[in-house]
């Protein structure tokens, strides 16, 4: 896999039931804003066990930019 949409249809692949439900919801083609939050854990780990799998590049870079458009930026925690 090489491209973002290449990894988002494998995910879509490998998780029907979240497939299912984003569909259902009319939010699979949005952003990660429009996804549930199990949705977007499940898509995290997806793409990190591609990462240790060596199916796709584990540079920082490319694999935070990945997660970054599905994510967005982390937003600091007030305490």
């Amino acid at each position: 896999m090489k491209t973002q949409a290449q990894i988002r249809a494998a995910f879509w692949a490998a998780h029907p039931e979240h497939e299912a439900r984003a569909r259902q919801r009319g939010t699979r083609s949005k952003g990660q804003n429009a996804q549930t939050c199990d949705c977007r854990s499940a898509f995290c780990d997806f793409v990190e066990s591609l990462a240790r799998d060596g199916e796709i590049s584990a540079a920082p870079a490319r694999l935070r930019k990945i997660i970054l458009h599905y994510y967005g930026e982390p937003q600091p925690k007030n305490l």
